[in-house]
């Protein structure tokens, strides 16, 4: 029940992160097709979390299918999202801000490109090996990826001093502003 409790609202995060991040990469000069497909993505994965979540706990073969479907679509989802906006650093890195590190993109690049070899491998991995503990290290490596790329990501908006801004009543709602 805790655990539950505690994804609802980091769902809410998430999807707030993805949002944050596909504006983010169209003020640093990334086309509108890869920012809109990383915000796509991210809200996706970050939507069947909560499909995940709130089938949590149920019995029936129904609901562990889609308790399945939920961490697989989030999984897949967000980390597709990962490698396009790290794909999308790394390619236009040379007419990116000054305050963007080619360190932290590369950082970036190699968490993704990591979780993607992972990802190739647990699926022959799946049908060949009889033992879970085999998947479990695989997905748990994944998982420990993944979010490791969020803190990655943060220091990298530290960097640019990105600070959002919500106005009650304007025409705008939020507003993304970084500093050089």
């Amino acid at each position: 029940h805790i655990f539950r409790l505690v994804i609802l609202p980091t769902t809410t995060l998430l999807i707030a992160c993805w949002l944050i991040c596909g504006s983010w990469l169209k003020t640093l000069g990334v086309p509108d097709s890869r920012s809109k497909a990383v915000t796509r993505l991210g809200v996706i994965g970050a939507a069947f979390l909560a499909l995940y979540a709130v089938f949590l706990g149920t019995d029936g073969s129904v609901y562990e299918w889609l308790r399945r479907f939920g961490t697989t679509t989030y999984f897949g989802a967000t980390g597709l999202a990962q490698l396009l906006a790290a794909s999308a650093l790394l390619k236009w890195e040379h007419t990116l801000q000054p305050a963007t590190s080619p360190r932290i993109i590369r950082i970036l690049t190699g968490l993704s490109v990591y979780m993607l070899i992972l990802g190739l491998i647990y699926l022959p991995a799946d049908l060949y090996f009889e033992s879970s503990r085999v998947i479990n290290v695989i997905e748990w490596h994944f998982a420990f990826l993944m979010h490791i790329y969020f803190g990655v990501l943060s220091i990298q908006w530290h960097r640019h001093r990105l600070r959002i801004s919500l106005a009650v009543g304007s025409d705008t709602c939020a507003e993304l502003q970084t500093e050089n």
